[in-house]
């Protein structure tokens, strides 16, 4: 026991938590005790938020920052590349041309089924059986009026 892994003098000092199981007594003074563990036996002060926006980014969210904080950026990037632009929040408010297809589908009585299929999006409208009973129907805030044909199911797909 001349020498220590920094892993394992870091272990006996607790910095990944309390193990599991006690450690020997002579074990744990004997790795104490060497020149290594009293330099590492040096509290490690964590940084704020503050520090962090400072380093990483200020235009971010907390959630990409403390992402970009704990894992290897491409890591982040690939996670967070396919979200960029887009957000439910943008759906919200004036034109949209999503909302706008939505509420036409919804308002032609005669498609009762639409999918729209564009790499691995896919966005399926099809009218449930209450509305074969006449009931109105909301597709994403707009409303509808359903199929007036007994028994006729009409149906547009779209693949861009």
């Amino acid at each position: 026991y001349e020498t220590a892994p920094d892993e394992v003098i870091k272990y006996v000092l607790g910095w990944f938590g309390s193990p599991p199981a006690p450690i020997d007594s002579e074990v744990r003074e004997r790795i104490l005790s060497m020149p290594r563990a009293r330099e590492l036996d040096v509290p490690v002060a964590e940084p704020t938020l503050e520090d962090l926006r400072q380093r990483i980014g200020v235009n971010i969210s907390d959630e990409e920052l403390l992402l970009r904080w704990a894992l290897p950026s491409d890591q982040v990037d690939a996670a967070l590349g396919q979200r960029r632009g887009w957000s439910p929040a943008s759906l919200d408010g004036g034109y949209h041309p999503l909302k706008q297809l939505i509420a036409e589908v919804s308002r032609r009585s005669d498609i009762s089924y639409f999918h729209l299929e564009k790499g691995d999006l896919r966005l399926t409208l099809s009218r449930v059986d209450r509305a074969r009973q006449g009931e109105e129907v909301r597709a994403d805030g707009v409303t509808g009026r359903p199929p007036t044909v007994a028994g006729e199911v009409a149906s547009e797909s779209v693949h861009l």
